[in-house]
């Protein structure tokens, strides 16, 4: 079951992984006030348990000035509607500049639970480059991870990563999840940043 992303990134946070800033809101009043506080150019997606891919979908839209947020709004909504009933609303969050990566976990065959590191964003499938280790982790190991992969020799903050690392092994260890996916992580001058992120129970 996917759980909400909103409380997803609750989740994150209770295992000290920053997540880029954001506000869940229910209607567009709610997403006007949110998007003044975070200021533009701002991400709308669209929080639904049925809508996984949501690029493909058109249920991501960018707002670049306030009045675009009207117009995209109504637009996220209306693509959501023509693929499920279910939408919990929408997370207005703020735009990041950075290098894309990913982390990522599932249950393999052997029903064993793994964590997965690599380049992020749309590079994801095109270069498939892509480490594993078995869940938990242990910092020699979140240091393998990422010198498995072509994404460590462009890596700028090493020392985010492997923190974000470990703490998404604690988190998949200690909550019971079957399969967790933050893509984009945004790392930069400041952070690594969770940019979206999807959990599975």
């Amino acid at each position: 079951m996917k759980i909400p992303d909103h409380k997803a990134y609750r989740l994150l946070e209770k295992y000290n992984i920053t997540t880029a800033k954001h506000v869940f809101v229910e209607d567009l009043k709610e997403a006007r006030e949110a998007a003044g506080k975070l200021s533009t150019p701002v991400v709308l997606k669209i929080d639904s348990p049925k809508i996984v891919h949501k690029s493909t979908a058109g249920c991501i839209q960018f707002v670049y000035s306030a009045g675009e947020l009207d117009a995209k709004y109504n637009l996220l909504i209306r693509n959501a509607s023509r693929k499920t009933k279910e939408v919990d609303g929408v997370i207005v969050q703020e735009l990041i500049d950075g290098q894309e990566f990913m982390i990522g976990s599932k249950i393999d065959e052997q029903f064993d639970a793994v964590i997965c590191f690599g380049l992020g964003g749309i590079h994801v499938e095109a270069l498939r480059d892509v480490a594993f280790r078995l869940i938990p982790i242990k910092k020699a190991d979140a240091e393998q991870l990422i010198d498995d992969t072509r994404a460590g020799t462009i890596l700028k903050s090493r020392s985010r990563v492997l923190k974000t690392l470990l703490n998404a092994s604690r988190l998949v260890e200690k909550e019971g999840v079957s399969e967790m996916d933050i893509n984009p992580l945004i790392v930069n001058d400041k952070a690594a940043i969770a940019a979206d992120v999807r959990i599975m129970k």
